[in-house]
């Protein structure tokens, strides 16, 4: 059980000084110190902080062999521009307790730098966080604040998250993780928006059974894949206007992207984001219902788009270009699995196809040019663009049946 112990300030009455009336009167108030330091020296390693605290200097708990430093409610520890270094394979600072917040500093070593669980309105901001496993774990989090943040050369990930929610994870810099950069796990509606997450050795976003999460503007560079979003059918995703490129895999991979309980909306956006020089695709989709695909390109890949069991898509105004082999592919796109629609979409310079489908794809207004063998097949092209062979109908389905796994 953590110590609730709590500092006493002493009062300091002045030498012979004379008190008259009732106890009390006239009395001096005792003397304050500003509300977030503790005297003039740093807390020991272990202790657990019950008032806000601004470190004097460095504190190396290297040699303490646990939780360097524990908060209580309300706790903001400032580390005053100084370094907090750990112990190997302890945490930095830890609290389970609500609206505690650690910021200003460096930590450096041990396990979890900052390790949030079961409270809520905890926050993590303008730290440095190196040479450790992770940088900050939160489990059973609620509106928690992980903000301006850089995060560097973490043997585990950067940023570990499960069983949490409605956190917003803005503007950190996370560079060379030996896992993922950041990793959500049955998570719901939390938000990562104008994040950096660079030549993680696994996967720079990596959000896994989780639902209503949001990518908004970040950026990913290296990595295996850039955002895996592996939701298997227990939620949508939302990423609008994020930048990515150079994963050796996927920029953007998604798994079974809605909820299979109601098979309704909210479903899954992709808008306006960016897939460059990526080994593989730059948008794959393994069977997301419904999911909507529109604004986003996809330049100088292996694949462009390839969406398998698309059923339910609506799929317009992207664009694919040199690309070498396909700009779009549309994968085992029958009855139930076929778009809702595939239009105004634009391939250009790609070494195979510019758009291709198993079958034939219901749309329009779909332009395409210097694409080899043809720019269509099995696409509805507007007037002009080579299509080879002339589109199929497209196989009808009920719209509200809810899609059979594929190969079920």
């Amino acid at each position: 059980m953590r110590s609730m112990a709590r500092m006493v300030f002493p009062f300091l009455a002045a030498a012979g000084l004379v008190f008259a009336g009732s106890a009390g009167a006239n009395r001096p108030a005792p003397p304050k110190l500003p509300p977030h330091v503790i005297g003039n020296a740093n807390p020991a390693c272990g202790a657990t902080l019950t008032v806000s605290t601004t470190l004097t200097g460095n504190l190396d708990c290297s040699g303490y062999a646990g939780t360097a430093l524990t908060l209580d409610a309300g706790v903001t520890l400032n580390l005053g521009h100084h370094t907090l270094t750990v112990d190997s394979g302890e945490t930095g600072v830890y609290s389970d307790a609500d609206k505690a917040a650690v910021t200003g500093g460096q930590i450096s070593g041990g396990d979890e730098q900052v390790d949030f669980e079961d409270s809520s309105h905890d926050v993590a901001s303008l730290l440095t966080l190196t040479g450790g496993d992770e940088g900050v774990e939160m489990d059973y989090e609620t509106a928690a604040k992980i903000m301006s943040n850089t995060i560097t050369g973490e043997s585990g990930e950067g940023l570990y998250m499960e069983y949490s929610a409605s956190d917003l994870v803005q503007g950190n810099a996370i560079t060379n993780a030996g896992s993922d950069g950041i990793e959500t796990d049955e998570d719901a509606h939390d938000e990562f928006t104008l994040n950096h997450v660079t030549n993680s050795s696994d996967y720079n976003y990596y959000d896994e059974y989780s639902d209503l999460d949001e990518f908004i503007g970040n950026t990913s560079t290296g990595g295996t894949d850039g955002f895996y979003l592996y939701e298997d059918e227990y939620g949508a995703v939302i990423a609008k206007n994020n930048v990515e490129s150079e994963a050796s895999d996927a920029g953007f991979y998604l798994y079974y992207d809605y909820n299979d309980e109601t098979y309704s909306a909210p479903y899954t956006v992709i808008s306006g984001n960016k897939a460059n020089d990526n080994g593989d695709y730059g948008f794959e989709d393994y069977a997301s219902y419904n999911a909507t695909y529109t604004g986003n390109s996809a330049n100088d890949n292996v694949y462009g788009f390839n969406l398998e069991y698309p059923g339910r898509n609506t799929i317009t105004g992207n664009s694919a270009a040199s690309n070498t082999d396909e700009g779009f592919r549309l994968s085992e796109n029958y009855e139930y699995y076929n778009v809702l629609t595939f239009s105004s979409n634009k391939a250009s310079s790609n070494g195979d196809y510019g758009f291709h489908a198993d079958y034939g794809a219901p749309g329009k207004l779909n332009t395409g040019s210097l694409n080899v063998p043809a720019d269509c097949y099995d696409v509805v092209c507007g007037a002009g663009v080579t299509t080879t062979p002339k589109p199929l109908a497209a196989p009808l389905h009920d719209p509200s049946a809810p899609p059979p796994p594929p190969g079920g």
